[in-house]
């Protein structure tokens, strides 16, 4: 009897510790989910708040470049300065057409908005007033009427709007963090109740299990980079995701970088030295767009915007030091690949050792195209059939007129004639132009990984291969023609901000800092899949099972591409690390 009453015991504890739990989960998933519910009205309220917040900043700020701008240009004459001003006025269209909607439902705010709206569209006829008087020699009347509007009714009235409607945010805000805080302070009661009762069941538990199994694989994250420790190897979340579950991350850009960056967009575009110093600061100021770094992605393209305009000692890092090259083991053979910069300036040289010591064990030279077949006339050919516009026909039939000032401007200021420019389709022009400022920069096409030992395999008379042609690099190009305008824009935008990041570029496959490389050579993996797929991953597949073939053939082949290509978890690294191959950075 005993023993029945025993196991009797044992049963109803056994259920008593597991019912009390999930009674107890059960509640708190019914409370927490009406809390989150609450919460996450909450936060909708809250950010759309902060976004109009910022946008009242963005639009305050654009305003202000607007009117200097308009005040450079009357006190000097000099047309530059009205890039900023032409900009600032796209973009305060778009961003108070946003404001409009975001406030949509908020018909006190509506009507501070389309009343700020008005004051603002006033605001900038006056100041295209002023510059057209400007423009047909009527300086001083120019002057007189900034003098007599400057600081007048309407600038206070677009102050009060900005004013009014900021305050009406900082009130919905303060209010919502109120009730914030008091949910936060419900939670943490009802918690404490829950935590008490399972407390309960806890120590019930324990007089069944007399052990509990500790936790394995916890993870270890550096406090200072947030890399995470995994099988003694650092390295980003996003690698340890993949690693640890095979979970992919996708990435975005928050509306307060963005509005940052597009805030910066005014600053004049100068033409920097080519001396190679890198200024101080370096890491300030705006990113180039995810297009600039592709005219360094093509060999065709670094040779291109020579041929088109005409024709229409540094010391290495100590012993030891990683390069941007991987050895990767075949069945008889070795394979080098090579990540290449297909634009250099002379103070990368001399190389790091460890690539002439993989060219020397090479039997063949593999490139991105055949160098023996590129000649000027087929690389000539190939582009304008994707990138020239037939006779009669020109870039004003495809682009807006704000967008053939801004190219005007900028050509003027790099030294290139408009009349043969206008011959170039969006998406070519804005590769030229990005090409001509990295050349005013020092970074040649002839100083480029790619011909330094095409010209060492023609001296050594080593076999030069091809992985695709020329007609394949030309058509990437040929895939942005829906978008050509956008990329245009972009390319130009970004040239304030080329010089820095073309440093950090080569300074970061000297040093084969391969997280940095995959970060400026990969923006367009989640920001542009289309331009990535047909820039990187489309080309990737086609060259593996040549890569492969390599493998399983005699004598060792060094192969030169784009570090793009084998940087990141797309990489042809990553990809033959994968498929069970031995890869080596050396």
């Amino acid at each position: 009897m005993r023993g029945s009453s025993l196991q009797y015991n044992r049963r109803l504890l056994i259920f008593v510790v597991i019912a009390i739990p999930v009674l107890i989960a059960a509640l708190f998933f019914f409370v927490s989910r009406q809390l989150r519910r609450d919460e996450g009205l909450g936060h909708e309220v809250v950010e759309r708040t902060h976004v109009a917040r910022e946008q009242l900043f963005v639009i305050q700020d654009l305003l202000d470049q607007a009117d200097k701008a308009q005040r450079g240009y009357l006190l000097t004459g000099q047309l530059v300065n009205l890039l900023p001003f032409w900009l600032a006025k796209a973009e305060l269209s778009a961003q108070l057409l946003n404001l409009h909607h975001l406030l949509a439902a908020e018909p006190r705010q509506l009507a501070q908005v389309v009343q700020l709206t008005t004051a603002i569209q006033k605001k900038l006829e006056e100041l295209s007033q002023g510059i057209a008087l400007k423009e047909t020699g009527k300086t001083d009347d120019a002057v007189a009427m900034l003098l007599s509007t400057g600081s007048g009714p309407l600038v206070t009235e677009i102050h009060t709007a900005i004013f009014t409607l900021q305050a009406y945010e900082n009130a919905i805000l303060a209010e919502r963090n109120a009730n914030t805080d008091a949910q936060m302070d419900l939670r943490d009661d009802i918690s404490t109740v829950l935590l008490a009762t399972i407390t309960l069941a806890v120590v019930g538990a324990g007089i069944l299990f007399l052990r509990i199994q500790q936790l394995q694989n916890i993870i270890t994250v550096c406090a200072w980079t947030q890399r995470v420790n995994f099988r003694g190897k650092w390295m980003r979340m996003e690698e340890f995701l993949w690693e640890r579950f095979r979970v992919k991350v996708s990435h975005g850009i928050s509306e307060e970088a963005f509005d940052g960056v597009m805030g910066m967009v005014g600053k004049n575009l100068t033409i920097p030295d080519n001396r190679g110093d890198r200024p101080a600061g370096a890491g300030d100021g705006p990113k180039p767009s995810r297009k600039f770094l592709r005219s360094v992605g093509l060999v065709s393209l670094a040779l291109i915007s020579t041929l088109l305009l005409n024709a229409c000692s540094t010391l290495w890092p100590s012993s030891g030091a990683k390069s941007t090259l991987w050895r990767v083991q075949g069945e008889h053979n070795s394979v080098y690949l090579l990540g290449s910069i297909h634009v250099l300036p002379a103070t990368v040289y001399p190389l790091h050792p460890a690539l002439q010591r993989a060219f020397d064990d090479s039997e063949r030279v593999v490139f991105e195209v055949d160098l023996n077949t590129v000649s000027q006339e087929a690389v000539l050919r190939e582009f304008e059939e994707v990138g020239i516009y037939p006779p009669g026909d020109s870039l004003e039939h495809h682009v807006s007129p704000q967008t053939i000032k801004l190219v005007k401007k900028a050509l003027a200021l790099l030294g290139i004639s408009y009349q043969k420019a206008k011959r170039f389709k969006p998406a070519l022009l804005g590769e030229l132009i990005t090409s001509r400022y990295t050349e005013l920069a020092g970074f040649r096409e002839d100083l480029g990984i790619d011909r330094y030992f095409y010209s060492q395999a023609k001296n050594f008379r080593k076999p030069v291969l091809g992985l695709e042609t020329v007609r394949d690099q030309a058509s990437v190009l040929s895939s942005d023609d829906s978008s050509g305008e956008t990329h245009l824009v972009e390319a130009i935008v970004s040239l304030p901000a080329a010089k820095v990041v073309l440093d950090e570029l080569v300074d970061a496959w000297k040093k084969g800092q391969i997280n940095t490389l995959d970060r400026l050579l990969n923006q367009d993996e989640w920001s542009d899949p289309k331009t990535f797929e047909s820039m990187f991953s489309h080309r990737n597949r086609k060259w593996l099972p040549q890569i492969e073939a390599f493998l399983r053939g005699n004598g060792n082949y060094l192969v030169i591409v784009g570090s793009g290509h084998l940087v990141g978890d797309h990489g042809l690294v990553r990809t033959l690390q994968d498929r069970g191959y031995r890869v080596k950075q050396l």
